[in-house]
């Protein structure tokens, strides 16, 4: 029926989708390249009146937006075992720790995982920014 509103809708869903990639890419929040990967813009979806563009994106996706606030729980091996592949692929040089001796990777992946959780990690916006 509106045929050239769904081309427009589509048109800009891929340029979000391909400067949405772009800022991951500038502001070094791509390191593993696994959630810029993993960006496609999805068919419009229409529904009655309602058109809807939407993004497929890694589920860590909110994270990174929004951050996450402190929590009681520690013990998440899940966040601890993407902070280590993180670790391994940015690659994160870690400084001394109170002994003098340099942490082991897996360390380190505590370390900042216990401190997230404690602490909570502030969003960065990239996908806001990049639609506005």
């Amino acid at each position: 029926m509106f045929e050239n509103l769904i081309e427009c809708l589509e048109y800009w869903g891929e340029r979000i989708a391909a400067e949405y990639k772009e800022t991951l890419q500038r502001e070094g929040i791509n390191a593993s390249h696994k959630l810029s990967d993993s960006v496609k813009c999805l068919p419009v979806d229409v529904n009655g009146n309602i058109y809807e563009v939407s993004l497929q994106l890694e589920e860590y996706w909110k994270a990174i937006e929004d951050g996450r606030a402190p929590t009681k729980n520690s013990g998440n091996g899940e966040l601890r075992r993407a902070i280590l592949e993180w670790i391994r692929v940015k690659p994160v040089i870690p400084r001394p720790m109170e002994n003098g001796k340099l942490p082991t990777e897996e360390q380190l992946a505590f370390l900042i995982s216990r401190k997230i959780h404690r602490e909570g990690y502030k969003g960065r916006h990239p996908l806001e920014r990049t639609i506005d």
